[in-house]
């Protein structure tokens, strides 16, 4: 969940959808989260209404955080496997994204990100190295497609990444990209600090 342009926006994973609450429901609703009270009964009728709060136990509401990117990672000169490294992991996540919904790709992730080795090192230079191996012309809409492929170049040290899901109001836009601590792994700091971060796996 995410608070963009004082508008509440949730991301149904299972649904591949975005869903808006109106700018006065969205208000109130942030008011009633920032001061940690009971949601009135008007704005749960709202969330049901629009099929973001359901019946029974679930987690509770909370909007998503992830540190300010305040820095990205510099071009490096990549080597010619790790071209070929990182043109396969493309592939790779386009399979995944083609042959699988992407709630069980976000479960999958959760599950890994348990047990993982973090060397900062190691996973600035080898993004920085992806990252130079882009495609020319790559859309900058594939931004799911790449982040995943990153995370897969990563391999064990991606479980320490942060997979940054975001938003932004007044046009509606999305996007997503790789973070690690305050730096931007796969996109430039400005542009990911337009967003306002709706889920961090």
């Amino acid at each position: 969940m995410a608070f963009a342009d004082e508008t509440i926006v949730f991301l149904d994973l299972k649904a591949d959808r975005y869903c808006a609450l109106s700018r006065a429901m969205s208000l109130r609703l942030a008011d009633e989260l920032r001061r940690r009270a009971p949601l009135s009964g008007e704005v749960v009728q709202s969330l049901r209404a629009a099929r973001v709060l359901a019946d029974g136990a679930g987690r509770p509401l909370a909007l998503a955080e992830a540190p300010t990117p305040s820095r990205e990672v510099s071009a490096s000169r990549p080597q010619i496997f790790t071209i070929a490294r990182a043109a396969l992991c493309r592939r790779r996540a386009s399979k995944l994204l083609r042959g699988s919904h992407i709630s069980s790709i976000v479960s999958e992730r959760r599950a890994r990100r348990k047990n993982h080795e973090r060397s900062e090192e190691a996973i600035v230079r080898m993004a920085a190295a992806f990252s130079t191996s882009r495609p020319l012309g790559t859309a900058r809409n594939a931004c799911l497609r790449e982040t995943l492929a990153l995370l897969l170049f990563l391999g064990p040290r991606g479980a320490a990444v942060d997979w940054v899901f975001a938003v932004k109001g007044a046009p509606f836009g999305a996007h997503c990209w790789a973070q690690l601590g305050e730096q931007v792994l796969n996109d430039s700091a400005d542009h990911a600090r337009g967003y306002t971060p709706i889920m961090v796996v």
